[in-house]
């Protein structure tokens, strides 16, 4: 062995270590975002046609409320105390732009409905 392999990584290669980690996690979590999005709308669509049981999107529904769960858990496990602070005041701005604009929307579109 040299002696390059027994040196510990500076903070820079463990700070681009995790990096790394963190954009692969999230992609991977975007996937089966994804996937889950779609095979809900498919199922969603056979259960409509009558192809499947209702029963079925009702059990599909809550294994995708689990794996986000999980994913969550897992997401607030892995991001530091300045990352979670930033995720907060996101989901705040993001939670009044809908409340604020969300009874507006459902206004225009049933004013637009009662007209015809």
């Amino acid at each position: 062995m040299t002696a390059t392999d027994m040196t510990p990584p500076t903070g820079e290669e463990r700070l681009r270590s995790r990096r790394r980690k963190f954009a692969r996690y999230c992609l991977l979590a975007f996937a089966v975002a994804l996937v889950a999005g779609m095979a809900s709308g498919y199922l969603g669509a056979l259960v409509a046609q009558g192809t499947l049981p209702r029963g079925l999107i009702y059990g599909t529904t809550a294994a995708f409320l689990l794996a986000f769960t999980w994913f969550t858990r897992d997401y607030l496990r892995r991001v530091d105390e300045l990352d979670l602070l930033d995720n907060l005041w996101a989901g705040l701005i993001g939670f009044s732009v809908f409340f604020a604009g969300f009874p507006s929307g459902t206004a225009c579109i049933s004013s637009a409905s009662l007209r015809q």
